[in-house]
């Protein structure tokens, strides 16, 4: 494991500027973004200060700022 990488436990980690969400099968994803906002459809993230609105796979900020939510990668092994 490199010097920065995030790790998202004993076995699994996320390159550095990532964040660890959990996918909806229990296993680890990375989200591209520091501080990422996991989505509940365990499939997309968001930046942080954006709100996921999984219906539309998109990011919302207040007002009618959206961006398209990306999708986790697979965790890495330690």
């Amino acid at each position: 494991m490199h010097t920065g990488n995030i790790r998202c436990s004993s076995y699994f980690y996320c390159p550095a500027a990532n964040t660890c969400c959990k996918t909806l099968t229990g296993q680890w994803g990375c989200c591209p973004y520091i501080l990422g906002q996991c989505c509940k459809d365990g499939k997309h993230c968001c930046e942080r200060g954006y709100e996921c609105d999984v219906t539309f796979s998109s990011c919302k900020k207040k007002g009618f700022l959206s961006i398209p939510a990306q999708l986790k990668r697979k965790a890495l092994l330690l």
